[in-house]
C-alpha cells in the first residue's frame, strides 16, 4: 500500500514523499504544489474549492485550510500559506510524533496499521515552522475527521432506518 507523507514545494516544482512496500521514495515534479493538491483530489473525485468551501463554513477557518481527499488515508494540511509555493502539505494520517519549538519542528512520519492499532515509524523531517502551528494544524484536521466520521455515522444509521422500514 502506498502512504503519502508530504508535498514539499520549492521554486521548481514540488516533491512528493511516500512510501511504496514500506519503502520511503521522494518524486520530483515540475507542477506546483497547490495544483499537485488540486490534482491528487481530481483523482480521487474530489473538487477542492467546494471541499475547502464547505469546511471553512462548518468549522469557521479563514486561512491555512486543510483538505479532505479521502477519507482515513489523505488529509492534507499546508504548513504556510496555501499560495506560498514553498509550502508543505503534510499527510495528518500519516504523522506518527511532532517535536520541536519555536524555531523547528521533527514531524514523525509514519504507515498507520489499523490491525495493529500503530504506527511503524519510517521518515522524519524538520521544518522552519514552530510546533504550535503544526499542533493547531493537527486540531484542526482531528475535528475535520471527526466531523466526517460522525456525519458517516449518522448517514450509516439512517440507511438502515430506512432499509428495515421499507421492508
Amino acid at each position: 500500500m502506498t502512504h503519502i507523507f508530504m508535498i514539499m514545494g520549492n521554486e521548481n516544482g514540488c516533491e512528493i514523499i511516500y512510501t511504496q512496500n514500506h519503502e520511503v521514495k521522494i518524486m520530483k515534479s515540475k507542477c506546483r504544489v497547490n495544483k499537485m493538491v488540486y490534482q491528487m483530489a481530481h483523482a480521487y473525485y474530489r473538487p477542492v474549492l467546494p471541499t475547502l468551501k464547505l469546511i471553512k463554513k462548518i468549522h469557521g477557518y479563514s486561512q491555512k485550510v486543510p483538505v479532505l481527499i479521502e477519507y482515513d488515508r489523505l488529509l492534507l494540511f499546508p504548513t504556510i500559506s496555501m499560495k506560498d509555493p514553498s509550502c508543505c502539505w503534510i499527510n495528518y494520517y500519516c504523522v506518527a510524533d511532532i517535536k520541536g519549538n519555536k524555531e523547528k519542528t521533527t514531524i514523525f512520519f509514519g504507515e498507520y496499521s489499523i490491525v495493529q492499532k500503530k504506527y511503524t515509524q519510517c521518515w522524519s523531517c524538520v521544518l522552519p515552522i514552530d510546533k504550535r502551528v503544526i499542533r493547531k494544524q493537527l486540531q484542526r484536521c482531528h475535528e475535520i475527521h471527526s466531523q466526517f466520521r460522525k456525519d458517516r455515522i449518522i448517514e450509516l444509521v439512517e440507511k438502515e432506518i430506512h432499509s428495515k422500514i421499507n421492508v
